[in-house]
């Protein structure tokens, strides 16, 4: 092996080229096997390189040096120089030059090492780009460009301090343009390629491939505008070209091409709109606009948007049934982008609904090919997010569900089963509404689309016959999504029960709010709505049969809240009709003849629990009344479980099947008595048994009931129960009304059935996320789930946006004021794709020269390179006086975690600039010959690595809070503020510390939670606020405030109680509290107000007094009251789940 380095060696040494390239072959081996041939790189560069004039010996030490790593500053300046001289030199050996543009692409990357390159150079590659006579050079320089775009598109910030300073033009574009421009008008076809993707990185940037990730209006940079305005007047040269041009070369051009001709109309509709408001400024007062004018202007307005559109669609169609899939996605991106807009005029609004017609058939197609699993979940949310713009919804949502086993992940498969269901529901319900509306009796017994959709023959099969536990899963996962959706989509019912709502303690607000809504209610969509659900129920009693698999009690919690939620509209409000009773007790009577099939015990559990409270009391087929046979089979389930002994929850299911007992009593009081002699029996037995028993315990204390029942003749006639008193004590003998603030739910949950609703819960976040994104005009009204086919408000298709909300940028000194080395370090994070971009300039402030220094990047926290390392080593080399050097470095965020950079420099020979005098005085640091300078941590702030969370409604933020088990306690003191009235209306003080506390959280990205009025209802100046926030990793992390007016009057004490989805994420937060005080500090230096944090022991008990030796600006204050935190909470805060019927 040393022979054979000596020899290799000797040969590069060596001044005749066929050896030379001997030994670089041999070297080529050796790299391409894998091997280390980095000891070679120098040779290679001093020996070989820089010397030989040879053709083919170069292109051998370009080929070998441009994936290597060249340590020495001395060896860069070389291999430079030599690649400087080639490109200069072009028309003497153009291969040279080709090979020399790959060289320096891959020594320096995208980096901003590339970028001080082109300054350098400019007038070679500008040379190579536009002047030079070989094409396959002019590509080699426009790769390069290619490669600088990308460089100067990561960030602003990112770019190197030499390009900003000696750049005179005032963008790229200005720089760029015309080079980009002559290639785009170029004869050859790949030149014209390659111009369009330079195009595409300046205008698009890092756009998105999937339409369900686009926000629209569309948000670009300025540079991007810039770019859009410069190749506006060249639209249609710029059409031509890609007409010209082959079907699979115009993939490049697409984007482009669409956010200029977007930026057409958008100018040609505003100009419009202003010349008009001109014209009308200047007629005002005067004489009246010649109207024949206006609408000729008008109708030119409309044919050039037109002429502008047509030519752009007329480009994409055919690409529609490209071969290649990628192809396919970018042109029905755009072809979206182009149809969904608020400004189209009506007669272009039919186009762009066949547009999008096409364009979803396109994405159906793609389905059918074999791709990755991801691919799918990707191509679904596509079609979904447009979903509601389609015109035939039924057919696309029978596609989607055919294919949605093609779907992986758990978060897609729901949100993708959410959309679907909702869109069929929301067809149903207008379907019957518009036949109750014109009262089209005919046509009522017809199937509407839900139904239809569940009687299809892949949705009948996964229903009565699954073939494996995956669809058995999706069948669980297709009921609870179509239950959630129907009750969520729940119009507002009114109760002809007055008392109802004063059970969920909302009398008063229920009250105020019927009256208001009383004479505005649609019944047509409220009969509409109860068909659809009663059309629900009928097919999915079978639910009740299914054997136990994971996430079946979850989903049949769902169907016994539709259907209690449909029984207690048809008993206790006049909403229902005569058939709509029928068939939701025949429903009540299959419940009865299929009880004994019932394969789960929570099936029948729940079964019993609806028929006690709602079957009616009459006569079946056999001659037995109903409440007979309800009352006999719940008596032969205790009796059973009781013989049984001992299995799990047995006092729970002898609870629940007391409690229906009690029900059945409730409803028919002769069988108290029967209930009364069954309980003394069951107590006799189990005495035999046990003498110390809960479940005698149980069975005494309801005999009690029953027997005060009897006793004193409590009855349910309907004078009483009007009465609240008297109407709490029947609560209390036989229990309330079924519904889902009942145990049984929550208590047979396991994990999988909490795996399926947090699921749920994620994919209805992700269906937030896309719905956000939408047109903020709101075009068809997707936000709102309504088809509108009108123009609505002017508005812009292309818009600058802002980049810090992109790029989350800091910048900071991190060296000492006494060290002899400037050094700044900042970073940019990027969210999408977890990446932090470390920025580093080091700048030699001493009166000597630096040599062979070297930069040690060490890392604290979930932070690797793309070598996954922990620690990056970057040689700087010689650095001179007063000069400096800067690199960037791309670190990837593997988990939520304390991020920190710890920046050491290393330098030898430290020498004044006359070589005299040797710095290196001690023997020691001499004998190491080393100087180590150590910077300051610098730390990636927690701001920059959350994100705007979704934005839940109150219950689901409920469901999230209830399920998170770890928490913790912040103690915060905000100041007062006197009253403050604006506009003759006054804002309270509680109000104006809900609004401080709102400002400072969103610091941290904190969202608030919108809650029902009622639940921050003031009681003693006592109110409770509901936060959300995001990490870049989708952890949640949920914040409750609870305040409370201080005895001083000048302050608000505020509990903070956070609670994270991940335990790695609560970690973070609990073990320090410099996040938080961070956050304190800039609302206190934006805000001027006085915010501090006290001491977190206290939270730990149960009682506390608020003001126990509080100290406030140095000012102690004495106790004066107690506050029981239980107690008090429980009044206004948010751990009581509301009724369903309260959200309207």
């Amino acid at each position: 092996m040393e022979l054979e380095n000596v020899t290799i060696a000797a040969e590069l040494s060596s001044s005749d080229p066929t050896k030379q390239i001997n030994a670089l072959l041999i070297l080529h081996r050796l790299y391409t096997a894998g091997k280390d041939i980095q000891n070679y790189v120098s040779t290679v560069i001093n020996a070989v390189l820089v010397k030989s004039t040879d053709s083919l010996v170069k292109k051998l030490c370009y080929q070998l040096i441009k994936g290597c790593a060249i340590t020495s500053r001395h060896d860069w300046n070389f291999v430079m120089k030599v690649i400087v001289d080639d490109i200069t030199n072009v028309n003497q050996n153009p291969d040279l030059c080709i090979w020399a543009f790959r060289t320096v692409i891959g020594l320096c990357g995208i980096t901003t090492q590339l970028q001080e390159f082109f300054v350098k150079n400019r007038r070679q590659i500008e040379e190579c780009v536009c002047r030079v006579a070989f094409d396959h050079v002019r590509m080699s320089a426009l790769h390069f460009i290619k490669c600088l775009a990308i460089s100067l598109r990561q960030s602003e910030t990112l770019r190197s301090s030499t390009f900003l300073q000696q750049m005179n033009e005032s963008s790229t574009c200005s720089l760029f343009g015309n080079w980009i421009l002559k290639s785009i008008t170029s004869d050859n076809q790949e030149i014209s390629f390659v111009a369009f993707e330079i195009l595409r990185e300046f205008i698009c940037g890092d756009c998105k491939r999937h339409f369900h990730f686009e926000k629209l209006p569309i948000l670009v940079t300025k540079e991007s505008l810039q770019w859009i305005t410069f190749f506006k007047k060249y639209f249609y040269l710029l059409l031509g070209r890609i007409k010209c041009m082959d079907i699979r070369r115009r993939f490049s051009a697409l984007r482009p091409i669409t956010y200029i001709a977007l930026t057409l109309t958008d100018d040609i509709d505003n100009d419009y709109q202003n010349n008009n408001e001109e014209n009308n400024q200047n007629n005002n007062g005067t004489t009246s606009p010649n109207i024949d004018n206006n609408n000729l202007s008008e109708q030119n307005v409309i044919d050039n948007g037109k002429v502008v559109l047509m030519n752009v669609t007329n480009l994409l169609k055919p690409m529609l049934q490209s071969i290649e899939c990628a192809t396919v996605l970018e042109t029905c991106h755009c072809i979206l982008l182009i149809a969904l807009n608020s400004n189209m005029t009506t007669e272009l609004t039919a186009c762009t609904n066949n547009l999008i017609d096409e364009a979803i058939n396109a994405y159906l197609e793609l389905l059918n090919r074999e791709e990755s699993s991801f691919f799918y979940d990707d191509l679904m949310k596509d079609i979904c997010c447009v979903l509601n713009t389609v015109r035939d919804k039924y057919t696309i949502c029978i596609r989607l569900f055919e294919n949605i086993m093609k779907v992986m992940n758990d978060t897609n498969r729901m949100y993708l089963i959410s959309n679907i269901v909702k869109i069929l529901i929301q067809c149903s319900v207008n379907s019957r509404s518009k036949q109750y509306y014109l009262k089209l009796i005919d046509q009522l017994n017809e199937p509407i689309e839900i139904e239809l959709f569940l009687r299809e023959g892949f949705v009948s099969k996964l229903w009565s016959v699954p073939e494996s536990q995956e669809e058995e899963t999706l069948r669980c996962d297709l009921l609870f999504c179509l239950c959630r959706e129907y009750l969520s989509q729940k119009p507002y019912t009114p109760s002809n029960n007055n008392d109802y709502s004063s059970d969920n303690n909302n009398g008063d607000a229920m009250d105020v709010k019927s009256n208001d809504v009383i004479g505005t209610i649609d019944y047509s969509i409220i009969h509409a709505w109860l068909d659809v659900g009663i059309g629900i129920c009928e097919y999915c009693l079978s639910a009740f049969t299914w054997k136990d698999s994971p996430g079946t009690c979850a989903a049949i919690s769902e169907f016994a809240f539709v259907l209690t939620d449909l029984c207690n509209e048809a008993y206790n409000s006049f909403n229902t009709n005569e058939e709509q009773r029928k068939r939701i007790q025949k429903i009540l009577n299959k419940i009865l003849d299929i009880i004994l099939k019932m394969k789960t015990e929570f099936s029948e559990l729940v079964s019993m629990c609806i028929l006690s409270n709602y079957v009616e009391l009459q006569k079946q087929a056999a001659g037995r009344e109903s409440g007979d046979l309800v009352f006999d089979h719940v008596r032969f389930m205790i009796t059973s479980i009781l013989r049984a002994s001992g299995g799990i929850n047995e006092k729970l299911k002898i609870e629940i099947l007391i409690y229906c007992l009690l029900r059945v009593c409730y409803r028919f009081s002769p069988k108290l008595r029967d209930t009364y002699e069954y309980l003394k029996n069951l107590i006799e037995k189990r005495n035999t048994l046990s003498k110390n028993d809960e479940i005698i315990d149980l069975l005494k204390k309801n005999l009690l009931k029953v027997e005060y029942a009897m006793k004193y003749h409590v009855t349910n006639d309907i004078n009483v129960t009007n009465n609240n008193n008297m109407k709490d004590n029947l609560e209390l003998i036989y229990g309330k009304v079924f519904n889902r603030d009942h145990p049984i739910f929550k208590s047979y949950y396991n994990e999988a059935d909490q795996y399926l609703l947090n699921c749920y819960i994620e994919g209805l976040q992700l269906l937030n996320i896309i719905n956000n994104n939408l047109h903020e005009s709101d075009l068809y009204q997707l936000k709102n789930n309504k088809q509108m086919l009108s123009n609505t408000i002017k508005n812009l298709r292309i818009k600058q946006e802002n980049q810090s909300e992109h790029y989350k940028y800091y910048s900071e000194i991190i060296s000492n004021p006494s060290d002899p080395i400037s050094v700044t370090a900042s970073y940019s994070v990027i969210p999408d794709s977890y990446t932090v971009y470390l920025h580093v300039k080091v700048q030699n402030h001493s009166p000597t020269d630096l040599f062979r220094t070297t930069v040690e990047v060490g890392l604290e926290g979930s932070l690797t390179l793309f070598e996954k390392t922990q620690q990056a080593t970057t040689m700087i080399g010689d650095l001179p006086l007063n000069q400096s050097y800067e690199f960037d470095l791309e670190f990837t965020m593997n988990e939520f975690s304390h991020y920190s950079f710890h920046i050491l420099i290393h330098c030898t020979h430290i020498k004044s600039i006359s070589g005299g005098i040797d710095l290196l005085e001690d023997k020691k640091q001499k004998l190491n010959e080393l100087v180590t300078i150590r910077c300051k941590p610098f730390q990636i702030k927690t701001c920059h690595v959350l994100n705007n969370p979704v934005h839940l409604l109150h219950k689901d933020f409920l469901t999230l809070w209830e399920n998170y088990d770890n928490s913790f306690h912040l103690k915060v003191v905000i100041p007062k503020e006197e009253p403050k009235r604006i506009n003759e209306n006054e804002i309270s003080s509680v109000h104006l510390a809900k609004e401080l506390i709102t400002k400072m959280l969103h610091y941290l990205h904190f969202i608030e939670i919108k809650q029902l009025d009622e639940s921050i209802k003031l009681k003693d100046n006592i109110f409770q606020l509901c936060y959300s926030s995001k990490t870049l990793f989708k952890d949640n992390i949920l914040l409750i405030v609870f305040g409370y007016e201080h005895f001083d009057d000048n302050h608000y004490l505020c509990d903070f109680q956070f609670k994270a989805s991940s335990e790695r994420v609560y970690n973070y937060l609990h073990s320090k509290n410099l996040w938080f005080q961070e956050m304190i500090d800039e609302t206190c230096k934006s805000l001027n107000k006085n915010i501090f944090l006290c001491e977190n022991d206290s939270h730990n008990k149960e009682y506390y007094d608020i003001t126990t030796q509080s100290i406030f600006d140095k000012v102690k204050v004495n106790v004066v009251k107690k506050y029981q935190l239980n107690s008090t909470k429980l009044n206004v805060l948010y751990l009581k789940r509301w009724d369903t019927n309260r959200f309207v």
